[in-house]
């Protein structure tokens, strides 16, 4: 189990300290993208303050949280966790047990360093960001994500070779007692081999079995589109919940008038 905290973790992440700061109950906020802080772990679902939110807000000109679902705060989205998990081959769905056994057989999974992904992860990652239709499937883009990743020794991977070729690997954040699957890449060529259903399988059953931690996260659903039904019944399949949660975003003050005009509508002032 990770001796890291999730604050050690962020200061070799960013070695910028304006780069996230300290929230309540164990939280921080995090530069997301160039302009926004997001509050991690991104599973934390109380509500925070007003005065962190406007802390926060100093640093970044939109905030975003998530919180359980109210009545002035419906549920827009959902997270994917999984506390618990029937590892069993024989307990999971037939095509699931199918897919693992032909992934088994065929590939070799094992954990990889981060020279190893840098050094052979290139083509999974461009295959899977290139199926989503994403504009940063270039070198450069992988280089400068995966080198950054590399200042922590809480982020580690999981990879999946065919031979001597790295075919899929999954991207991990290990941090206390929780962790989270961050991405998984594979190459569009060898989905045959079924590793991405490979690689999840032996990935829950490492972090849920075999040395066990509270919680497993894999992402939140995006709120601008519900149209990402195949991921979300592939995050079911192999064993992850949905849960229904809020997420707010909250604009820098300066920028709520330009809101108002543009949408028409009113933006919250707090997660």
């Amino acid at each position: 189990m990770s001796t890291l905290t999730l604050e050690a973790h962020l200061r070799l992440l960013y070695p910028n300290e304006r780069a996230f700061l300290r929230g309540t109950q164990g939280t921080f906020w995090t530069r997301h993208e160039r302009w926004s802080m997001l509050r991690v772990p991104v599973f934390a679902l109380n509500t925070p303050t007003q005065a962190e939110v406007r802390q926060a807000l100093r640093r970044a000109l939109v905030v975003s949280c998530l919180e359980l679902p109210s009545a002035t705060k419906p549920a827009n989205t959902v997270i994917y966790l999984c506390r618990h998990h029937a590892c069993a081959l024989e307990k999971l769905a037939a095509a699931m047990r199918r897919n693992v056994r032909r992934g088994t057989a065929a590939l070799t999974i094992q954990p990889l360093s981060a020279e190893h992904v840098l050094q052979h992860g290139y083509p999974a990652y461009a295959d899977t960001r290139r199926r989503a239709g994403l504009s940063d499937a270039d070198r450069r883009s992988f280089e400068r994500r995966f080198s950054e990743r590399a200042r922590s020794p809480a982020n580690v991977y999981l990879g999946a070779w065919l031979g001597e070729r790295l075919i899929a690997f999954l991207s991990i954040t290990e941090v206390a007692d929780w962790v989270e699957f961050e991405s998984l890449f594979s190459c569009t060529d060898a989905l045959k081999y079924r590793p991405n259903d490979t690689l999840l399988y032996h990935a829950l059953r490492h972090y849920l079995v075999e040395s066990p931690r509270a919680l497993v996260s894999y992402g939140v659903r995006s709120v601008q589109s519900w149209a990402e039904e195949g991921l979300h019944q592939f995050k079911l399949k192999v064993g992850f919940e949905a849960q229904a949660v809020h997420r707010a975003f909250v604009l820098h003050p300066a920028l709520r008038p330009h809101w108002r005009a543009a949408s028409g509508r009113r933006c919250c002032g707090a997660c």
